[in-house]
Formats: C-alpha cells, structure tokens, sequence
C-alpha cells in the first residue's frame, strides 16, 4: 500500500513538473516573444510611413524595410517558434529598422535635419559616459543651411552611436530572457531527479514560499522603463528558485548544526536526510522561509562558506540564546629564542665600542664604572652644591685657579647658574 502510494506521488510530482515547464514556454511566447514582434511590425510601419512623407527620396531607407519584413515573413510555424524562439530575429529586425532611420537623413530637409539634431540632446544620456561629454558639445552647434552636409554627417554619426547604444541594450534583455529560461529549465530537471528521493514536500514548501514573495512585491508598482518582458521571465524562474532554495538551506542548516557554527536542535533537533524527506512542522516552516526570504540562504551560505575556508574553531552557541560566541583570541607569547638574540646584539654592541663609544664617548670601563656607583641622595646634592657656591665667592680674589676646579666648573654648568640666580657670584 505505502509502495503503491510512493509511486502515486511521484508520477503526480513528474507530471506536475513536465506541465509547468510548457506553461513556462507558453508564457514567454504569449507575454515576451508576441509583443516583441507586434512592436518590430508596427515599427516597420511607421518608419516606411515616414520615410515616404519626407519631402526627398531615401531609397537606402526603404530597402532596409524591405530586408527586415521579409526577415519577419521567413519564419517557422508557431509551434516551432513558440520552442524555439530566442529573440535572435527581433533583434536583427530592430537594427534594420535602426540603418532605416538613419539612412532617411537623406530625404530631410535642412529644418528637419536641424530638429532632428536639437532633439538629440535630450538624447546624449542613453549614449556610454566616454562619449556624452563629446556629444553634448557637438550638438549645440547652431547650424546654417551653409552647413547643410556638415550638419547631416554630423546627425548620422550620433544615430550611429545612439542605435548601437540601444540595440545593445536590446540584444542584453533578449539574451537574459533565453538565460533565464534555461536556468529554469535545468532547475526543472533537478527537482525531478530529486523527487525519486521523495524530497516532495520540502519543494512544496519552498515554491510556496517564493510565490507568496512574489504576490507581495507584485502589488508594489514601480515606474521603470520597458524591460521587454524580461519581469515575466523571472516571474517564470520564482517558483523553481524557491523550491531548489528550501532543498539547500535544509542541508546548510543541518551541516552548520554538525559543525557546531549553529544551535537550533532544541527547535528544530537533528536535521538529518531522513527528516528533510518527512519534514515536521518546524522543518516545513524553515523550509518556506528559505523560499520567501531569498537573502537568506546567501547569508547561511556565507556564514558557512566563511566558516569551512578559515577553519576556525567557534565557540558553540549558547543554547539558551543561540547566539554565536567568538573564541577567545590568545596573544602569542614572548620567544626565548627572540630574547637571547635581544641580549646578544646588545653585549656585541658594548663590545663593539670597548674602547670608547663614538656616540657617548664613554668606554667599557667607564659603563661598568657607572653601574657600579652607588646613588647619590638629593639633599646630599644640595649640600655640595651650596658648598661650592661659598667656595667660589671665597676664592674669588685668588689670581690663579687649579686645573681641577676648571675641570668641575665645565663638567657642571647647571649649578654655575643656579648660584647666579642666588647671587652667590659677585663677579
């Protein structure tokens, strides 16, 4: 009965899954690739309209009309192109309808030519940023009919940037939407290699979660240009993004629980395979999540990304908050080996200058000399500073002065002049 019941499901998810992928094909054929063909065929329309109304002839321009009707005639039949359809001939259609517009150049008048230009200044914008500096300059020329045929080469060169500009821009969102429908597609297929492992409901989950997403970003108007139906493509794209979302935050949720980097098994307990196939409430819950919340699983995916690459060991969370404490971070000790190598450059130094330091002027002896003199009180100080001060005044008269007492009066000025502020130096 349970075996009858497995094989049930999973031809109802294989159906459901091969039934989404036409709806999927139907939708880029009613709602991106029709309105992109009525729109090239009205515009074909409109431009041999005009062409034909200008007051010259521009034969060049009706011929490039010429070559993308019959580019629009030599199609498939609509089952074909409904499978098929890339966006490959719009494009081609659209830039022969760009050389139509600027071989008419040659059919209009000087006025026509001049409007034409005065226009293109609200034009430069849509041009790459190298050249709108050049072309908002160029075209504020005020032109005469003198200048006829500098003005029309002038006009031709910016159609040419400014068709490239667009057609670019063209030929990036009909690629995107053949992108986006192929990532669709091997989506598709990988949830229905997934579902012989009965991973049904997780998927449920997951794609209910990203449509419930998307109704509520659909009620947000916005005032964007036209993105030639890009916004249906990736519509197509939510449900299968959102399912395949679940199946992996699942996993990362249990491999980050195995790594202790998270700590949810009071709510959730042991993620394991077998429960992501017969997923309970808090599963089916997380799993939803994953799908409406599209940032999510980059940031766990971040999270664990960051996590495995460093190898670091992180501190398990607490279970009460589960709140991820950081390890602490331990400052590398002093090395021996660092330390001998300190004191060995610095008895090489004093060995270095045993005789007498170029810098100190002072020898080995001498160092050890110092190092070996006992400290000298600050009152004794003071003492013998006042009894030199009395000696001076008392041998002031003496007409001559020993060697010695020049030696001490050089090798201490500070005090010379601490008398001379007592006035203790009548001299």
């Amino acid at each position: 009965m349970l075996a009858a019941q497995t094989t049930n499901t999973e031809g109802w998810s294989i159906g459901l899954i091969v039934a989404y992928f036409f709806v999927l094909l139907l939708t880029r054929w009613l709602f991106v690739a029709r309105p992109q063909q009525r729109a090239s065929e009205a515009m074909l329309d409109g431009l041999e309209a005009e062409i034909l109304a200008l007051p010259g002839e521009a034969k060049g321009a009706l011929d490039a009309i010429g070559r993308a009707r019959q580019l629009r005639n030599d199609q498939p039949n609509a089952l074909l192109r409904m499978l098929s359809w890339s966006g490959a001939r719009d494009i081609a259609i659209w830039r022969l309808g760009h050389d139509a517009q600027r071989l008419a150049i040659a059919g209009m008048s000087f006025e026509q030519v001049s409007a034409r230009l005065a226009r293109g200044r609200a034009e430069v914008s849509e041009l790459p940023a190298s050249s709108q500096d050049y072309w908002s300059v160029a075209l504020r020329t005020a032109w005469t009919p003198a200048q006829d045929a500098t003005a029309r080469a002038t006009l031709n060169e910016f159609l040419v940037e400014l068709f490239d500009a667009r057609d670019v821009k063209f030929a990036n969102l009909a690629t995107a939407q053949t992108r986006v429908v192929w990532i669709a597609s091997v989506g598709l297929v990988l949830i229905l290699l997934l579902t012989q492992h009965e991973y049904d409901a997780v998927f449920a989950a997951g794609a209910t979660g990203a449509v419930v997403a998307r109704m509520r970003s659909a009620l947000q108007q916005r005032d964007v240009a036209s993105d030639y139906g890009l916004s249906w493509s990736s519509l197509a794209l939510t449900p299968v993004a959102g399912a395949l979302s679940a199946w992996v935050g699942l996993f990362f949720v249990s491999l980050l629980q195995d790594l202790e980097i998270l700590n949810l098994k009071e709510q959730l307990g042991t993620v394991t395979a077998d429960d992501i196939r017969n997923p309970k409430a808090p599963l089916l819950g997380l799993a939803i999540l994953f799908g409406f919340a599209e940032r999510l699983l980059n940031r766990v995916g971040d999270e664990l990304q960051e996590s495995v690459a460093a190898n670091k060991s992180v501190v398990p969370p607490s279970p009460a908050t589960g709140v991820l404490v950081a390890p602490p971070v331990e400052l590398p000790a002093a090395s021996p080996a660092a330390a001998e190598v300190v004191e060995d450059e610095e008895v090489d130094e004093v060995e270095h200058y045993g005789e007498e330091s170029p810098v100190t002027g002072l020898s080995l002896g001498d160092v050890e000399g110092v190092e070996d003199t006992p400290p000298i009180d600050e009152e004794d100080d003071d003492e013998a500073v006042a009894d030199e001060g009395e000696g001076e005044a008392v041998d002031e008269g003496a007409p001559d002065v020993s060697l010695g007492e020049v030696e001490a009066a050089m090798a201490a000025p500070a005090l010379e002049e601490e008398d001379d502020d007592e006035g203790g130096d009548p001299r």
